[in-house]
């Protein structure tokens, strides 16, 4: 036990300078932690040296027994060693100080830290990233932490939509928690998503509970993001470099449900992959083909667009507008169809209301599905309507 006495005060005063040896005694629980680990260790240099760092690193970010703790046990593990490693490269500041003391706590309430959504988090910390809008440079500089290819920029909506849902959706559900906490839980489903791609999404658990049975639109940026509802997808008044969002669920065939997505620009309104349509449709036969009943080269007419705008904010790639053909009638292009489809939509008249386009589009869409249903021999390209 002397021997103990006099390792002990030769720690103190030999290897910790004032600093560290105030934070050392400022709490009888750490200075209980870390003497059970050198007595443990025969006061080892290696263990010695080993305590100075903990310690250091538990001064360096005011932690508290809690994360004191949690740091010391868990000090060679990945999540301490990423960051060290972020610690390494950037100038301590006081907001990266509170930063990495509230990522402790967080991390703590994990049974195993996801370092992937770790490295993730400190990334877009460093890049201002946590409160505002992911862009192109963020997801390429956050390719090697994810799960999905993000230097392929066909996933960045996907990733920006599902990020801005799981953020809303956490906020919504959880207001009491900090901005970090939500970004936090957030990057954990982002580092490890693989997406279809942009226009149809599956939808479970209480992402699907709370936005089910109403269209959305996605508003605020970062963690700042919200669920609105909205009677009709907002458009007209968004700046010229907006890019927003709206959504809502609907139900495939295959008793799943789906989430589909508008990406609204300056120029107009994106419906995502016509090859959507097939798993809106659950079709999983090989002779079966999704068919957009209005073609999705029309997606971009105005009457279209308008009814978009509708408070039933029609999709190009929602079931009403698809039926399953046999490829033996439905196969390559069909000019004749598609000419006598614009047809009709150039006979909404241009003044039309969201609402009056919609209802236009979905008369249009029943004849056309009768005709099909009526006809199921007839080469698409040949039909009459």
């Amino acid at each position: 036990m002397e021997a103990y006495t006099w390792q002990m005060k030769n720690f103190e005063s030999g290897v910790l300078d004032a600093g560290l040896r105030a934070y050392y005694k400022s709490d009888s629980n750490i200075t209980n932690t870390v003497n059970t680990f050198l007595k443990q260790n025969n006061f080892s240099n290696f263990s010695q040296t080993e305590a100075k760092a903990a310690l250091t690193f538990g001064q360096t970010f005011y932690l508290n027994f809690q994360q004191f703790n949690w740091a010391f046990f868990n000090r060679d593990s990945e999540a301490i060693a990423e960051i060290n490693n972020y610690l390494s490269e950037v100038i301590l500041t006081t907001d990266k100080i509170g930063f990495i003391s509230e990522m402790i706590d967080l991390m703590s309430l994990d049974i195993e830290p996801d370092t992937k959504a770790l490295s993730f988090v400190l990334e877009a910390f460093e890049q201002n990233k946590i409160e505002n809008t992911f862009d192109s440079a963020f997801l390429f500089s956050v390719n090697q932490y994810s799960d999905l290819d993000l230097s392929d920029v066909n996933n960045h909506d996907p990733v920006i939509i599902n990020y801005l849902v799981k953020v809303a959706v956490l906020r919504s559900l959880n207001p009491e928690w900090s901005n970090t906490k939500v970004f936090w839980e957030a990057s954990k489903d982002i580092v490890h998503i693989a997406l279809d791609v942009f226009g149809v999404v599956p939808v479970v658990g209480e992402v699907a509970d709370l936005i089910n049975g109403a269209i959305y639109a996605i508003e605020g940026d970062g963690v700042n993001a919200t669920l609105s509802v909205a009677s009709a997808i907002p458009f007209v008044g968004y700046g010229s470099l907006a890019t927003k969002y709206g959504l809502k669920i609907t139900a495939s065939t295959l008793g799943t449900q789906i989430k589909l997505v508008w990406k609204i620009t300056a120029n107009g309104i994106e419906f995502g992959s016509s090859s959507k349509l097939r798993k809106v449709l659950g079709i999983t036969s090989s002779s079966l083909q999704a068919h957009h009943i209005i073609p999705w080269a029309k997606r971009t007419h105005p009457a279209v667009q308008k009814a978009a705008l509708s408070s039933n904010a029609f999709h190009m790639n929602e079931a009403l507008n698809g039926i399953p053909l046999n490829t033996a009638f439905h196969s390559g292009s069909h000019p004749n169809y598609s000419n006598l489809v614009q047809q009709y939509l150039d006979a909404i008249p241009t003044n039309a209301t969201p609402e009056q386009a919609y209802t236009a589009i979905s008369t249009l869409i029943l004849n056309i599905r009768t005709a099909l249903l009526n006809n199921p021999t007839t080469r698409i390209n040949e039909l009459i309507f």
